[in-house]
């Protein structure tokens, strides 16, 4: 475009010649890029231009001195006006990285299959960053727990293959104060075989190739035993089992929930040996309000009572803990880790003073845990892309 012009320039029939004189402002960065416009000036038109360019007194002015026999009949604006614009559309077409030349490049398949490669690695690292940006995170801080006086929420549901008018439910925290949990905590009395159908839906969902099937495991249950385990379960006949759920406030001290059966370490009609079945299965048992991603060990969990006279522990340890989600929403809640610990007493003369039954046993940690949910800002994103 400039050779153009310029060699439109030098066909005018102006004879004399006239001076012009232009003087740019640049900043020391600029330099580069004005030197390389004077080449380029100088290389078009050698004969009839002579661009000349030198340093001010001042640091940063360069003079542009062009002498030409093409500016006759254009007044000083004019002829201002026409170099101002060549030097512009010099500028337009300069390239801080110029493009290789048709004729130095040479077209290969292999080249091509590196190029199908490096945009397929370019768009799965783009869509690791997106992935990335989009998963939420997680970060962990730890501080002593001064909320004691707090009370805690227990949530409780599971199903025992007993009837409901066998068992009984307290809560007994370390300081000898039993809670009343009667108001809120319902039992409802559900079918073993609708008990069995349910978690078994629930099994093969978790787990296609379990080893032993739901059905047989309280087959199992069910089986009278003979000779010296004559006090083993027997429900023939007895198509029931009990539903237990609720919540119940407990003070923050460690403490005790129970299920037994009546005449069994508490008072109340005494219900007979080979009547116990405490087989269980626990849908829920947590300790404060859920929030995202919160596993509790015991939840969904089936266990199986070998022998009537059989007694289920969980040693139960709480952890305190605070839930910030991104938009800065606090929720207390608690997390729990839990060991387990399973007796049953095969000779019925054995008095250790543990009666049959299902015992949660918790305690509470000094530590409390503060969990952040947060994602990668915007900007860390878009700098990483």
């Amino acid at each position: 475009m400039l050779a153009r012009r310029l060699q439109l320039l030098q066909r005018t029939t102006a004879v004399s010649c006239c001076r012009l004189l232009t003087t740019m402002e640049s900043q020391s960065t600029g330099t580069s890029g004005e030197r390389h416009i004077f080449d380029k000036l100088r290389e078009l038109a050698p004969t009839k231009l002579a661009v000349t360019d030198s340093s001010g007194g001042c640091g940063s002015m360069y003079v542009v001195e062009i002498e030409a026999e093409c500016f006759r009949g254009l007044n000083r604006v004019k002829q201002t006006k026409l170099v101002n614009a060549l030097l512009k559309e010099e500028l337009k077409e300069m390239h801080g990285m110029r493009k290789v030349d048709g004729t130095y490049q040479a077209r290969t398949s292999l080249g091509g299959v590196l190029s199908i490669l490096a945009l397929l690695a370019v768009v799965v690292m783009l869509a690791s960053e997106i992935r990335e940006y989009l998963r939420y995170k997680h970060t962990h801080s730890f501080a002593i727990d001064a909320e004691v006086q707090q009370k805690v929420q227990i949530n409780l549901g599971l199903t025992v293959a007993m009837p409901c008018s066998f068992l009984r439910v307290d809560v007994l925290d370390a300081s000898g104060t039993s809670e009343n949990i009667h108001s809120s905590i319902t039992t409802q009395s559900v079918s073993q075989r609708s008990m069995i159908t349910d978690i078994g839906e629930r099994l093969r969902s978790v787990n296609q190739a379990a080893d032993m099937h739901v059905h047989d495991i309280f087959a199992l249950a069910s089986k009278r035993r003979r000779g010296k385990n004559a006090g083993a379960v027997d429900v023939k006949g007895v198509d029931e089992a009990c539903r237990i759920e609720g919540s119940v406030l407990v003070s923050k001290v460690a403490g005790l929930l129970h299920i037994t059966a009546h005449g069994h370490g508490h008072g109340g009609a005494y219900v007979p040996r080979h009547m116990l079945n405490f087989t269980h299965h626990i849908d829920e048992l947590s300790f404060g309000p859920l929030y995202p991603s919160l596993i509790n060990p015991l939840d969904d969990t089936l266990h199986f009572a070998s022998h009537s006279l059989a007694a289920f522990r969980y040693f139960i340890s709480v952890v305190p803990t605070l839930y910030i989600d991104p938009a800065g929403y606090r929720l207390p809640t608690n997390q729990y880790a839990v060991n387990e610990y399973y007796k049953a007493r095969l000779d019925p003369m054995d008095s250790d003073g543990k009666p049959p039954g299902v015992f949660f046993e918790y305690s509470f940690e000094s530590i409390a845990i503060t969990i952040r949910e947060h994602r990668t800002s915007l900007v860390v994103f878009l700098v990483r892309v």
